[in-house]
Order: C-alpha cells, then sequence, then structure tokens
C-alpha cells in the first residue's frame, strides 16, 4: 500500500526586487585562497523579492544574504 503526501507548492509570479551588492573589486588587492592557490575567496550580498500568486511576498533568510564564491582563474592555469 502506497501513501501519498500532499505537497503544497508555490508559484512566483513577479520579481519585487532582484539586487546583488558587490565589494569594489577593481583595483583592490585580494589574498589567494589558502586551500587553493589559484582561487579568491569573494563575498557579496543578495537581496530577493518575490510575489506569489497568493500576493504573499518572500524574500532571502537574512542570515543567508552573504554569500561567498570561490573565484578561479578561467585559462586553468
Amino acid at each position: 500500500m502506497s501513501v501519498e503526501i500532499d505537497i503544497p507548492t508555490v508559484t512566483f509570479v513577479e520579481e519585487i526586487e532582484n539586487c546583488t551588492y558587490h565589494p569594489d573589486v577593481l583595483a583592490k588587492t585580494f589574498q589567494l585562497d589558502y586551500t587553493d592557490p589559484e582561487a579568491i575567496e569573494y563575498e557579496y550580498e543578495q537581496d530577493i523579492r518575490l510575489l506569489d500568486s497568493e500576493g504573499r511576498r518572500w524574500k532571502i533568510n537574512p542570515e543567508d544574504k552573504n554569500i561567498v564564491v570561490h573565484l578561479i582563474r578561467e585559462d586553468g592555469a
């Protein structure tokens, strides 16, 4: 016998805001990542606000706004 679980869904209908706040990276010196000498750890802030089909607004959890990525050399050197 199979039990089916009804999982609610959401449909986004409008992007209210989509902002990325990058620090000024030009003419700035970055330390190479100590675990990968071919990479740089780069942090920026993301803010997304969405509206769903029920009229509810959604946003990124404040704890998740700061995003850290690793930039690697595109030439693979």
